[in-house]
């Protein structure tokens, strides 16, 4: 019983995604993804232990404190974003490309020679992607068993008054309608009592956008044994979703009924801060090991603009009713969210000039996210993402290696686990395997790196009350090419 509520709850939140916040956006934006320099990604992001590369500024701020010369770099990046959908047996594919860069910064190093216990003292600045929105979804399937009209109706008389963006727009497009003999909404299957039969359902999401990260950060060098760094993080999110919801009564079997279009749209910006702590140890030569501390992230300026619109068409022999269009006013939202803290630890094995192992372990409580508000103490989706979200245990591998003196292959591997608790949503695990190489030298050094991750989960075209899951595979490629100068 359990299971079914949190069910219930967290994904019949997506189809009113637009009248409020939900445990889904707390979740997008707390669920964070590869990103930064070719040599951290094609080593799985596993660097905590290392330093020396502008991603840890974002991940481990001690990093910094390895560098022995000042560096500039930037991260140019192609990414698609794909998805793959299995919905009442049939299959449903799209994609999306994207131009972006991963990461651009400089280090500065200042050497304190008259010192014997700091070494050198850091300075860093740039900016670090670390999540991608882009993406592409088509879901389409016949559904013999009921139409969003169903759930349309239902809350129509459930709700007390009409919701501007769906139940309004759908009495408005002449989709369900007012029976005062019953005091009920009804549309025209049960107006006429007949089965509904079945009807073509499809579905084409778009989203887009990117959560980026300003990074202020500073570090030292003490003994060559202990690096100690810090960095203010101030994260930018922009976020776009379209979707276009089709529904169309192909074999006649609905009458009146032919076909209908839900659009529904949302933008959502945001800016915040956050504070990151770290540390690396060398207690001997060829071991290296980190920690992290990262703290909540308050997004204390975010801001949505929604809309939806509904068009209707009915058969052309009938003229009890004509096609419909319906649109909603323009929404607009002001809130908070504050996202969960992080705990890293790290470690690195060196052998020799040849090579290295590393991995990195990263702690985070997704049921930790909470919405803020002065008009609205959003207890219930609070409670929500308490009760559906779980503990994140992320672990990251890498290796690298010297095939030539100036040059270096790279492999690393990602697992994420599921945030989702008590099998709220099938899937939900994460996976990325990542590979590149690279050239250095005292002055310059390029990398190339190409990473694959994929996920798979239920999805909801509406309501999981009313509406079969599809079983969706949502897969990333990302090819990145960092260019560095050291002076």
């Amino acid at each position: 019983m359990k299971k079914l509520f949190l069910i219930t709850a967290l994904l019949s939140s997506c189809i009113v995604f637009l009248q409020a916040q939900t445990a889904e956006d707390a979740l997008r934006y707390s669920n964070l993804t590869f990103g930064g320099t070719a040599r951290s990604v094609s080593m799985g992001g596993a660097f905590g232990a290392l330093g020396a590369d502008f991603s840890t500024i974002s991940t481990n701020p001690a990093g910094i404190g390895v560098y022995k010369k000042s560096v500039l770099s930037f991260t140019p990046s192609v990414y698609t974003g794909e998805t793959s959908s299995v919905y009442m047996g049939e299959t449903g594919y799209d994609n999306k490309y994207n131009f972006n860069f991963g990461n651009a910064g400089f280090v500065l190093v200042s050497d304190t020679k008259n010192s014997s216990v700091f070494k050198n003292f850091q300075f860093g600045f740039g900016v670090n992607r670390t999540n991608n929105f882009h993406n592409r979804i088509l879901t389409d399937g016949y559904n013999t068993e009921t139409s969003i009209r169903t759930m349309w109706t239902d809350y129509a008389n459930s709700e007390g008054s009409l919701n501007p963006f769906d139940t309004e727009l759908a009495v408005n497009s002449g989709l369900i309608f007012y029976d005062s003999l019953s005091g009920q909404y009804l549309n025209d299957v049960t107006r006429t009592g007949l089965e509904e039969g079945y009807v073509y359902q499809r579905k084409n999401v778009v989203t887009s956008g990117s959560m980026n990260e300003i990074v202020f950060s500073a570090g030292t060098n003490i003994g060559e044994v202990l690096y100690l760094g810090a960095t203010i993080g101030l994260p930018t999110i922009k976020y776009e979703y379209h979707s276009t919801f089709v529904e169309s009564d192909v074999n006649d079997s609905i009458p009146y009924f032919s076909a209908l279009e839900y659009d529904e749209h949302l933008s959502t910006t945001g800016s915040g801060f956050n504070f990151k702590f770290g540390f690396i140890l060398k207690p001997v030569y060829w071991l290296r090991v980190g920690g992290a501390v990262h703290t909540p992230t308050f997004f204390n300026d975010m801001y949505d603009e929604y809309s939806s619109e509904v068009a209707s068409y009915f058969d052309s022999n009938q003229n009890e009713v004509d096609d419909g269009w319906a649109k909603s006013p323009d929404g607009y939202y002001n809130y908070a969210l504050e996202t969960p803290m992080r705990l890293l630890g790290s470690v690195a094995v060196v052998i020799g000039k040849a090579g290295l192992l590393s991995a990195e372990y990263e702690y985070t409580d997704y049921g930790k996210a909470k919405f803020r508000s002065s008009e609205d103490d959003f207890y219930n989706v609070n409670n929500t993402i308490a009760n559906s979200y779980t503990e994140g245990h992320n672990l990251k591998f890498g290796t690298e290696w010297m095939v030539a003196p100036m040059v270096r292959i790279r492999g690393g591997y990602q697992l994420y686990s599921s945030p989702y608790a008590d099998a709220v949503n099938d899937g939900g695990m994460r996976q990325a395997i990542s590979f590149g190489a690279g050239i250095r030298d005292r002055h310059f050094f390029a990398d190339l790196a190409f990473v694959r991750s994929n996920t798979a989960q239920d999805y909801y075209m509406y309501s999981s009350e009313y509406v079969m899951p599809a079983q969706n595979t949502y897969i990333s490629n990302q090819f990145l090419m960092t260019l560095g100068f050291r002076f």
